[in-house]
């Protein structure tokens, strides 16, 4: 049974952009992928890490993130249920530059790299898509740099919650980032303490309310109205 019929795999290609791709090529993309599952809190990749493939995230959420000589954390990237990663591996093999941590169970399908790297090279749909993909990520990028470059630590904690709060929410119910504070220090790559004197501050100012490891967004537009850079 091609993987493109599981319901989960199915699922997660309707959500990102392979589903742009006709079911032939889809087929032919994952012959010879192979799906594997990564419990909550396990780093799947280490910094520096070569054995890394191209894959699809099919459950799940995990970020990406680098690790400092003296042990602090960035966050660079939260990938969701759908989201490809690792793309830039396919033409260029080098070790990662990201640690991933599976933030909750997930289950991914990770491409096979000569048959993707093969398909690039004689079907223009696959090629078009990761080259999309990759300059997708670069904007991103860019936009990590600008804000880690000119936003405030405050504006880096909000917009962490934010990004994280939106993926968890369903429907109408609260907006809530499940997550410790020495997590969202490490996120944004500051120490704990300053993370609690800001969550204090937000606190303060009606805007969060904090229990056990979760931050609920009281306030989300003003909360989105301090974010750097600001989509307007």
């Amino acid at each position: 049974m091609s993987l493109r019929n599981d319901p989960a795999v199915a699922a997660a290609i309707g959500l990102g952009p392979l589903r742009a791709l006709p079911p032939a090529t889809l087929d032919r993309l994952l012959a010879n992928a192979m799906t594997f599952d990564v419990p909550r809190g396990v780093v799947n990749h280490t910094q520096g890490d070569a054995d890394i493939h191209a894959s699809l995230l099919v459950s799940g959420l995990l970020r990406g993130f680098r690790t400092t000589a003296d042990g602090r954390q960035l966050t660079v990237r939260y990938i969701r249920s759908g989201e490809l990663l690792a793309i830039a591996s396919v033409h260029v093999r080098r070790p990662g530059s990201l640690a991933q941590q599976a933030l909750t169970a997930c289950r991914l399908l990770r491409f096979h790299p000569d048959a993707i790297v093969e398909m690039t090279r004689r079907d223009l749909d696959v090629a078009n898509l990761l080259a999309e993909e990759n300059a997708r990520r670069v904007f991103e990028y860019i936009d990590l740099i600008a804000g880690i470059s000119f936003g405030s630590m405050r504006q880096r904690v909000v917009r962490h919650l934010l990004d994280l709060a939106a993926s968890d929410q369903r429907g109408a119910m609260p907006m809530v980032a499940h997550l410790s504070q020495q997590a969202l220090a490490d996120a944004v790559g500051c120490v704990r303490e300053v993370v609690v004197r800001l969550l204090r501050e937000l606190r303060h100012e009606g805007m969060i309310r904090t229990g056990r490891d979760e931050i609920e967004l009281l306030q989300p537009d003003r909360l989105h109205a301090e974010t750097f850079p600001h989509d307007v």
